[in-house]
C-alpha cells in the first residue's frame, strides 16, 4: 500500500488574481479645465507595458532586417581572370600580375613632381 502524502490545507492551488500594476509604473493624465467638443482621454497608462511591447515590435521588425544587412546567398569572384575558361592557371596569375602593376603605376605617378616626357621616356 502506498503512503499517503501529507497535504497541508493551504497549499491547495487556488486561482491566481491578476497582478494590480505598480501605482508608480501608471502614467495618468488629468485636465485642469474641461473643454466641449475636445475628445476626453483620461485614465492611466501603463508605460512599461508601452515600452516592452515597442521593443519587442524593434525585436520583431528592425533586428531582423539589421541581422540580414549586408549578406549574400552566394560568394562572387572577382579576380581577374577566375570568370574566363580559356586560361590556364598561369595565365591568370600574369593577368593578376600585370593588373596589380598598373595598379601601383598609377599610384605612383599620382603626385609625380617630373615631367610627362620625362616620365614617358624612363617608362619606356
Amino acid at each position: 500500500m502506498k503512503k499517503k502524502k501529507n497535504v497541508n490545507p493551504r497549499a491547495v492551488a487556488v486561482p491566481k488574481q491578476a497582478a494590480k500594476p505598480n501605482p508608480f509604473e501608471l502614467k495618468g493624465s488629468k485636465r485642469k479645465f474641461d473643454v466641449l467638443g475636445k475628445r476626453d482621454k483620461e485614465g492611466k497608462k501603463n508605460v512599461i507595458h508601452s515600452r516592452e511591447e515597442a521593443v519587442n515590435k524593434r525585436k520583431k521588425t528592425l533586428l531582423v532586417e539589421y541581422k540580414q544587412l549586408r549578406k549574400a546567398n552566394t560568394f562572387i569572384d572577382r579576380r581577374f581572370g577566375e570568370d574566363d575558361p580559356r586560361l590556364n592557371e598561369e595565365d591568370k596569375a600574369l593577368a593578376r600580375f600585370q593588373a596589380q602593376r598598373i595598379r601601383d603605376a598609377k599610384k605612383s605617378t599620382r603626385f609625380s613632381l617630373q615631367d610627362s616626357s620625362a616620365a614617358a621616356a624612363a617608362a619606356a
